[in-house]
């Protein structure tokens, strides 16, 4: 006889809620740049990923070294400028819930650790298509199926859960050490040891062995968690790599090709305007102009 079995529900309550997001930018930043600022309702999150920038508030200022970050409570005026170094800059701008904690968390500098930056990778890739054309963020070639909402939501949800929940274990400029996603912690570990060997020749088959996958089953769940190849996404990194090399003006365009092991300079020049939409020449002429700024848009081109 089948037998029925009624089970009691445990209602799970909502610490803060993402609602909507208005932006997603990928910001180069000139030495001498700045900007006077503004103020908005959405949130905002600055994140720092090379050089340094200086972010200011009616109420403080703070010094943003790379891997750091900041978000802005909303209509609070804010002023960003670069600290006399070219920087590579992502600002999120998202819309919370009613009643949501988001002032345990604004106003400090938080260290991402790794899972952060996890988070914030899987935001920017996905989210930027989303958001595409919007509030000045660059057009979108269009929607891809990886670039789920839901994804973007849940990535930036559990980024500012992370945050709360360390905010009494983490004081400003201290590195935290958080536990990786249960849910992936090999693609973690797989986006970190990329960004560690970016200027190596890395092949699919030894980042199946590093990460215990064989090589199409490394290649599929890559693709379905990030949005992205895995020799994509390795191009973008080598990409924001050579940028900085630019941007500090002591390499040749071929000594860079050579560093970050491309075939040849020709290549190299034609992966750096598909990703960042500029030529290398046109992008050091941007970084050398006082007070610039280049919007860079890493659209997904997928082979």
């Amino acid at each position: 006889m089948e037998r029925k079995v009624y089970m009691e529900p445990t209602k799970l309550p909502k610490t803060l809620s993402v609602k909507n997001i208005y932006a997603i930018h990928s910001y180069w930043y000139s030495p001498t740049f700045h900007f006077e600022g503004e103020s908005h309702e959405p949130v905002e999150l600055v994140y720092v990923q090379t050089g340094s920038t200086i972010v200011s508030t009616n109420a403080y200022s703070a010094i943003l070294q790379p891997g750091q970050m900041i978000l802005h409570r909303p209509w609070d005026f804010h002023k960003i400028r670069a600290n006399g170094v070219s920087c590579h800059v992502l600002i999120f701008t998202f819309g919370l819930s009613k009643n949501s904690p988001i002032r345990e968390i604004t106003d400090r500098v938080f260290v991402a650790s790794d899972v952060d930056r996890y988070l914030i990778s899987t935001i920017y890739h996905l989210g930027a298509n989303l958001v595409g054309g919007k509030n000045a963020c660059p057009p979108s070639t269009g929607v891809s199926e990886s670039s789920d909402p839901q994804v973007v939501k849940d990535s930036l949800e559990l980024l500012l859960l992370y945050l709360f929940r360390f905010k009494t274990e983490q004081k400003a400029l201290e590195e935290k050490k958080n536990p990786l996603p249960t849910t992936s912690p090999r693609m973690a570990k797989i986006i970190s040891y990329l960004e560690a060997n970016v200027s190596r020749r890395i092949t699919l088959q030894e980042l199946a062995t590093q990460s215990g996958y064989s090589v199409s089953r490394l290649c599929n769940l890559f693709r379905k968690e990030t949005g992205d190849t895995v020799i994509h996404y390795l191009n973008n990194l080598r990409i924001q790599k050579a940028c900085e090399y630019i941007s500090k003006g002591d390499k040749s365009f071929k000594d860079i090709s050579d560093l970050l092991s491309f075939d040849s300079v020709q290549y190299f020049s034609k992966e750096f305007k598909k990703i960042v939409g500029v030529t290398p020449s046109q992008f050091r002429e941007q970084v050398k102009t006082d007070n610039a700024y280049l919007t860079t848009h890493y659209e997904k081109t997928h082979s």
